[in-house]
């Protein structure tokens, strides 16, 4: 069974092996360490995320730019400035007007974009922060946003 695992998964058990041992040689309170433990098993993905992020940092710049915008595209339009850019963009070229530096902007954008992870009952207290969020729940004010939520778009507009 253990030759069958990937090289990501045997990374992640060790990870969580190593919590484990902080976690008994601190004498951690129980609740933080199932806190902890159910954090890690929550962003599990974002180990992959880092994985591909290493990947692209040893493309050239036009294919880096290229691969995050096809990669980061379905979040950039979650941004509702971002899809009314883009759609002025496509315009344009329909127009046959040379739209390059504005497809420049975008894969720049695509490139800054930083994945993160936040524990349960955490609190967004960054307000100059754009956030996207591409996996669980997260109370906005009076009501609950889902995946591909979107939250700080005053920030990217000032």
């Amino acid at each position: 069974i253990v030759s069958e695992m990937t090289a990501e998964s045997q990374r992640f058990r060790k990870k969580m092996h190593h919590l484990n041992s902080l976690m008994e040689e601190q004498g951690l309170p129980t609740p933080l360490r199932c806190r902890l433990r159910s954090f890690f098993l929550q962003n599990r993905h974002q180990a992959q995320h880092l994985t591909r992020q290493k990947l692209l940092d040893n493309l050239s710049p036009q294919l880096h730019a290229e691969v995050c915008t096809a990669l980061n595209l379905p979040w950039i339009q979650k941004v509702t400035f971002f899809r009314q850019f883009m759609g002025l963009v496509e315009v344009l070229e329909m127009e046959g007007i040379h739209t390059a530096p504005f497809r420049a902007c975008i894969a720049d954008v695509s490139r800054e974009l930083k994945v993160a992870a936040f524990a349960q009952r955490e609190i967004f207290d960054n307000v100059q922060v754009l956030y996207i969020l591409s996996k669980g729940l997260v109370a906005l004010n009076s009501r609950v946003g889902q995946n591909g939520a979107v939250w700080g778009e005053d920030f990217v507009l000032s």
